[in-house]
């Protein structure tokens, strides 16, 4: 009975080790396991953390690329403004320049015409007094016959 009872509990022995070594090995496997559903647990996390960290560099390339656009339109704005005011300018300068060039020959017209003026004065008077010299010269004469 005592060997039987030792040969007994050698076996129960052996099966609790047997035991406690397969429930190590399950505990083992269903780590290892929880292992492997957490790496692909994180590898989602991360690819979808690559992908909103793409989406995000997407949104601010197409955020740079709308201000870009703006500045150039802006700046283009600006240059055509700066041509418009270059043109205005440039045309009142012309315009300036001709007007008194305008006056300028206006004044030399009215000089001129003036100077006419007196000239024909002058010659209507030397013909008024060539005329009242040739009267009084007849006159003289129609005297000294008399």
């Amino acid at each position: 009975a005592l060997k039987e009872h030792e040969s007994s509990e050698k076996k129960n022995a052996q099966i609790e080790g047997k035991m406690r070594r397969e429930s190590i090995h399950w505990a083992v496997a269903a780590q290892d396991h929880s292992l492997s559903e957490a790496r692909k647990e994180n590898s989602k996390v991360e690819a979808m953390e690559r992908k909103e960290r793409a989406k995000n560099i997407a949104e601010e390339q197409t955020q740079a690329e709308i201000i870009k656009e703006q500045d150039t339109d802006r700046a283009e704005e600006a240059q055509a403004r700066l041509l418009a005011i270059e043109t205005v300018q440039k045309l009142r300068e012309t315009a300036l320049k001709e007007h008194e060039s305008s006056e300028k020959k206006n004044a030399e017209i009215e000089s001129k015409m003036r100077r006419m003026s007196i000239q024909r004065a002058v010659a209507a008077q030397d013909h008024a007094l060539s005329e009242a010299t040739k009267e009084n010269s007849k006159a003289e004469a129609m005297e000294r016959k008399e």
